[in-house]
């Protein structure tokens, strides 16, 4: 990580809220991924990655990310939005 990085991270944050709720999830995924290069050990920035890989039906993603988050931090609720995408991820194998 750049020393200066760490000066965008609110910019960032803000512009990966204003892409997901356009419907950008592509470009709010690359700024969350960008988030977690300079925050490696923030799991809200995971679980909110996660949350929009699930919003375009990729699970598999989404449980990683959940997974990588709860590593860092345990939540009960994080783990119990992990099973319902889990059985997400099941029917949609079906």
């Amino acid at each position: 990580m750049c020393p200066n990085d760490i000066q965008y991270v609110d910019a960032y944050l803000l512009r990966s809220v204003a892409y997901q709720r356009n419907g950008n999830y592509d470009l709010a995924i690359e700024d969350r991924t960008w988030l977690i290069s300079v925050q490696p050990n923030n799991s809200l920035f995971y679980r909110d990655r996660g949350l929009l890989y699930a919003e375009k039906g990729d699970y598999e993603r989404t449980i990683k990310d959940y997974e990588s988050a709860l590593e860092i931090e345990y939540q009960s609720s994080l783990h119990d939005e992990l099973e319902k995408f889990r059985k997400k991820l099941k029917a949609k194998k079906k």
